[in-house]
This record gives C-alpha cells, structure tokens and sequence, in this order.
C-alpha cells in the first residue's frame, strides 16, 4: 500500500507518521515514526458503558476491552470532591463503581457529555484524549479504575489549557487497518 508523506495510521497500538512513502510496487513498508507527545483523537462517543459480570475476579480477566496493567480504587471521596481532572496520550481507562455512585463528565475538546455510574454491572470505557472529571460521588462510593498502563506521569496532561491546545492541533487524518 502506498502512503503519502505526512500521513499518519495506527501501528501497534500508537499513532505513528509516516516519514517517507512506500515506492510503488516496492515491496518496502512506509517509514514510520511515533508521534511523541501527540494527543489521541477520540471522541466522546467512543466513551461507552459496557455491561459487566458481577464477579471481580471474572471482570479483570475478561472485562477490559484492553491489556489490564494497573488497578486502583477511588473511595471515602469527601462530598462535593473532584477527582481526575487530566486527559492521557496513551492510556485507556475502565470506570467501574463497585458500591454506590458517581458522575463522568467526558470532553474531546469539542463536545462535552455526562455519564452518571451508579451499577457494578455497569463500567464506562475512556479511550487516550478524553478529558475526565469525576465527581457528584454518593456516600459510601468505591470506584475501581483499570489502566492498560502502569503509572507513567508523562502520559497525562493535567492542564486544561494545554489539552485545549492539543485538541485544536490539526493531526493528518488517519484510515484504520482493514486486515
């Protein structure tokens, strides 16, 4: 397949340029190189609430619409706290209330939606480039998070003005992998 320069796809889970075109006929792959610090591209309808077993056991394994590498828990959240607050260029993310409730609000920076949690057969996917605040959390309310990354500072973007600015980079549009 041949690519124009400048072009951009999804290798290996990354988003990656391409650098210099494939010749035609050539046999030879398209030079790629990561996009560093580039902000995915997701929107918020790719947010979606999938149901769960009830079983954590079984949800770990089988659950995650990804490779889970971390899992935290966020509780005894004082009322009328906020949590989160940051978007990440890598890491997916699966919100799941254990016990009682809570409200996502979810930015692309285009369009804004609220997501209310209130069962553990309930979990909410969060692709990299969404921004994510949590917060409205019932008394009582134990959130489990799963990451398909271990803790990595530089993933996230705790900004609101620099994920504003990354949301209005224009990136090369980008087809998906049909194989």
């Amino acid at each position: 397949m041949v690519v124009e320069s400048g072009e951009s796809r999804v290798i290996n889970s990354r988003l990656c340029i391409c650098l210099r075109p494939a010749e035609q006929g050539s046999g030879e792959p398209c030079v790629v190189a990561p996009l560093r610090g580039a902000h995915r591209r997701a929107r918020v309808d790719q947010c979606v609430i999938t149901p769960q077993p009830t079983a954590v056991g079984a949800l770990v394994s089988a659950a995650a619409p990804f490779p889970v590498r971390r899992i935290y828990y966020i509780y005894a959240t004082p009322a009328g706290a906020m949590r989160g607050g940051h978007s990440h260029f890598a890491e997916h993310r699966l919100l799941l209330p254990l016990a009682g409730s809570f409200r996502t609000l979810l930015d692309d920076g285009h369009h804004r939606r609220a997501v209310t949690l209130t069962s553990p057969g309930e979990a909410l996917y969060i692709p990299p480039g969404i921004w994510r605040e949590l917060d409205r959390f019932a008394p009582g309310t134990i959130c489990m998070a799963m990451s398909s990354t271990d803790y990595d500072a530089a993933d996230y973007v705790r900004s609101r003005r620099r994920f504003e600015a990354l949301s209005r980079i224009k990136l090369p549009a980008y087809t998906r992998r049909t194989t």
